[in-house]
């Protein structure tokens, strides 16, 4: 199985991709660039979800697409890009069939250099940028080294992390040490032990406290994948993020 924070560039095989909630925005794809250093990432900045880039991923894996390069920018609303999105190397077809190679990667105005961005999987092999902050049809999200914002296009779907953790197989990715509260916000001394990396759990419900996600949760004693329908054996409440911004609770995006 998967596990968190795979960097996802060179893509291979053949799959479907996803959906969920369109982000609309005029189309912005003005890749002239004003050199400039993309934003650090704050010491709590959290996942909040991930964006599809169809753009430069197409819209399923191993189909010819028309790649248009995404523009970066240093902060939301600016017109003076930092950088871009592009792809590098296009899909190559095999006569027998399947393909591989699609390589993205971020070109930064200030340097001749390629790096790769960072993405995650929100569906079967369909890779999304990792988005850190939004407004409205802004997104921030993680490069290799900071983070700069995209303008998204009605093209590109915002799939929140709520969202991905109650439609997906999910399971404990960075355990922070604590356990369960009995309601969002209260202590967490419950069960610390049973929270362990790697255990199943399935997100029942979830819930703003101030400007920090809760999830309820039950863990399970056995992933769904083993054959037999797991059994609950402690419920409760957990932020979704450690203190670093990482997400606690994290999922199987291609299933079993």
């Amino acid at each position: 199985m998967k596990h968190l924070w795979a960097t996802v560039l060179i893509l291979s095989a053949c799959g479907p991709g996803g959906d969920s909630q369109s982000a609309a925005a005029d189309n912005v794809q003005d890749t002239s660039a004003v050199a400039a250093e993309p934003a650090p990432i704050a010491a709590r900045d959290r996942v909040l979800g991930l964006l599809s880039l169809p753009q430069v991923f197409g819209t399923e894996v191993c189909q010819p697409f028309m790649p248009i390069d995404v523009a970066l920018y240093e902060e939301a609303g600016s017109f003076k890009p930092i950088g871009r999105i592009s792809v590098d190397r296009p899909w190559r077809f095999h006569p027998n069939g399947g393909c591989d190679g699609l390589a993205v990667k971020v070109h930064r105005a200030d340097s001749t250099a390629a790096d790769e961005l960072p993405t995650l999987e929100f569906s079967y092999e369909a890779p999304g940028a990792i988005v850190l902050q939004r407004k409205e049809a802004w997104f921030r999200i993680r490069l290799a080294g900071g983070a700069a914002w995209i303008h998204a296009t009605e093209q590109n779907v915002f799939h929140p992390l709520e969202e991905l953790l109650a439609e997906n197989l999910a399971y404990v990715a960075n355990p922070d040490g604590a356990g369960l509260a009995a309601a969002p916000g209260a202590d967490r001394s419950a069960a610390a032990d049973l929270l362990t990396a790697d255990r199943p759990v399935d997100v029942l419900q979830s819930q703003r406290v101030g400007d920090e996600l809760w999830l309820r949760v039950a863990i399970q004693n056995r992933s769904l994948c083993e054959g037999e329908d797991p059994t609950t054996i402690a419920e409760g409440w957990l932020p979704a993020h450690t203190s670093s911004g990482e997400p606690i609770v994290w999922f199987y995006s291609r299933g079993c």
